[in-house]
């Protein structure tokens, strides 16, 4: 397995867990609970938090400082899976608050509520970031 590889393994891990830690602290069960803003502005805090210390531990600097033509073209398509992943997801989201507000039936997950849309937020950006990185891993994988 290549550095390249293990870096966006480690990227994969530390975006679960991070996200795994946000969606707990915003939730009671399964259902999204009352949550104050100074609440909600600590858990993104913590959430971005613990993804770039654990991205900064995996990804060491290379003291070669090489840069490798394929991992470049990597890097550039699976930017593209990411960024095609964050606008779908956005698309996705404005569709079901246009339907939510006729139907109402997200119930707690509404995202006229701040916990909500945080929530949903946090979600799109977290699963943008997994495409990306796990659309690396399998290309770097597949030479």
């Amino acid at each position: 397995m290549s550095k390249y590889e293990k870096q966006m393994l480690g990227g994969i891990l530390a975006v679960i867990i991070a996200y795994g830690g946000f969606f707990l602290s915003m939730t009671d069960g399964w259902v999204v609970g009352d949550r104050s803003m100074l609440f909600l502005a600590i858990s993104v805090g913590a959430f971005l938090a613990i993804t770039v210390t654990i991205m900064s531990f995996v990804a060491k600097a290379n003291p070669e400082n090489t840069v490798d033509e394929r991992e470049v073209e990597i890097e550039q398509w699976s930017e593209s899976v990411g960024y095609y992943a964050l606008e779908s997801g956005v698309f996705v989201l404005i569709v079901l608050t246009l339907l939510d507000g006729r139907y109402a039936f997200l119930q707690s997950y509404r995202f006229t509520r701040p916990e909500g849309l945080i929530l949903a937020l946090v979600t799109i950006s977290a699963l943008a970031g997994l495409g990306r990185m796990m659309s690396a891993f399998f290309e770097a994988r597949r030479v």
